[in-house]
């Protein structure tokens, strides 16, 4: 199919009505006078109204040559002012020429229409989440007002010097439990990148809409043991929200989050909270991954010194190093 540019599409809105003749005098006169004084013309509003749609579907200038066609039609007596202003989903049928005042219309898709506007809706994350020195936190990403999405693309920004944050930590849930990172066009496919420190970048899409609120993301910040004590903001900018139809959405908002820091409640390997980190609680470490000793809060947590959400022999090793100071530093950084 021929594509026309967006100058083409204005030009053929201005064009005479196919079978009008016009002389060469008649060529310079102006549109009214070549068309004569019952014939309207082509009015700079309804022009703007195609301009607008030729940019939604154009590229680079180009407009499918379905579009042309459409705009073509404009014959001066209000076709196209009438296919404007049909209900969504509603053309001419073919059945009956255009301009017949009993021409039935027929559910065929429009190309002409209307840009959806997204209702008043919220991207977000939770107001304010706490946690100590060295702790783990879980901060959502949410959405409200969501009247159906198949495609987002959104910046998370924070604190590199307050958080630390990985691929794996950034986990769908809510609304897109079950997304996969992997290609399957059978679900949500979404992809993660934390490698920028202080950013995390998420996206996801779907072949069909999701609809309805709730959480999009759950992130995992751990805390870092040197962190200021005080407020940590985290922020989020949607670069484009989009809906089944690849129709963008522009009228929603977004909230900001906020990490609350607070002195360490416990100390990393320090697993029987004596106040020291020595060779018994790496046995504790070691009798909890084997199934002798059951760890729970703070002695968990003192004990998961990779940071991974397990306690096993990796961690039991690490706090007996740091026990003989073969290690300095506990947790380990990633």
């Amino acid at each position: 199919m021929r594509d026309f540019t967006s100058e083409q599409c204005t030009s053929i809105l201005k064009r005479v009505p196919p079978g009008t003749s016009q002389s060469p005098d008649a060529a310079s006169a102006s549109l009214p006078e070549r068309r004569g004084a019952r014939t309207r013309q082509a009015r700079p509003s309804r022009i703007a109204a195609v301009q607008q749609r030729v940019a939604l579907f154009g590229r680079d200038g180009l407009v499918p040559s379905a579009i042309a066609h459409t705009a073509r039609h404009f014959d001066g007596h209000g076709s196209l002012r009438r296919l404007l202003h049909m209900p969504r989903g509603m053309a001419h049928s073919p059945a009956r020429p255009r301009g017949n005042k009993g021409a039935r219309l027929s559910p065929r898709p429009s190309l002409l229409q209307d840009i959806p506007q997204r209702p008043e809706g919220t991207v977000h994350l939770v107001r304010t989440v706490e946690g100590g020195k060295g702790e783990k936190v879980t901060l959502p990403v949410s959405i409200t007002g969501n009247s159906g999405i198949a495609s987002l693309t959104a910046t998370i920004t924070y604190d590199a010097a307050a958080l630390s944050v990985t691929d794996k930590d950034v986990v769908p849930a809510g609304i897109l439990a079950g997304a996969v990172d992997t290609a399957d066009s059978s679900t949500t496919m979404y992809q993660v990148n934390t490698a920028e420190a202080g950013k995390i970048y998420i996206s996801f899409i779907k072949t069909e809409n999701i609809t309805g609120d709730g959480v999009l993301f759950n992130i995992g910040f751990t805390i870092k043991a040197d962190a200021a004590v005080g407020d940590s903001a985290v922020s989020i900018a949607v670069e484009e929200m989009a809906n089944a139809d690849a129709a963008i959405y522009t009228g929603y908002t977004v909230a900001a989050g906020n990490v609350k820091i607070g002195e360490a409640t416990f100390i990393y390997g320090d697993v029987d909270a004596n106040g020291t980190v020595e060779a018994t609680d790496a046995l504790w470490a070691l009798q909890a991954y084997v199934g002798s000793r059951q760890l729970v809060d703070n002695a968990f947590k003192a004990a998961d010194v990779n940071l991974d959400n397990t306690v096993d022999t990796s961690d039991a090793l690490a706090i007996l190093q740091f026990a003989v100071r073969i290690r300095t530093e506990l947790p380990i950084k990633k």
